[in-house]
């Protein structure tokens, strides 16, 4: 896995990871639990990136969320600064409550004057 290290406001050591293309496709072509399988091969500080890497993706959020379970609050925290801590406490307040708590109310729309 290659890096590439960004000035972080929230106090992580990286902004962006970047990924080896067979280990990103390797991941993409998996369900979410093995991605999880497949990160457990990696360093502790690869696993926290790859998994803030893919959560940061809408369509591997699942499959980040999955890799996240398998680090540590420190790896997270060291990996992604703040955004590692909140992946850290998404996982422990587990699946039914992830997306729920800024989601406003949705407002009808009219065509009225």
């Amino acid at each position: 896995m290659t890096r590439q290290a960004h000035a972080n406001p929230y106090g992580g050591t990286r902004d962006r990871a970047q990924v080896q293309e067979e280990l990103f496709g390797q991941v993409c072509r998996s369900t979410p639990d093995e991605a999880r399988n497949i990160s457990l091969l990696l360093q502790v500080s690869e696993r926290a990136a790859l998994a803030l890497f893919c959560n940061a993706r809408a369509h591997l959020r699942e499959h980040g969320r999955a890799i996240a379970s398998a680090c540590t609050k420190e790896s997270l925290s060291m990996e992604g600064g703040l955004a590692g801590l909140v992946l850290f406490g998404q996982i422990e307040a587990g699946a039914e409550t992830w997306g729920t708590a800024m989601r406003p109310e949705k407002r009808g729309v009219s065509l009225a004057r």
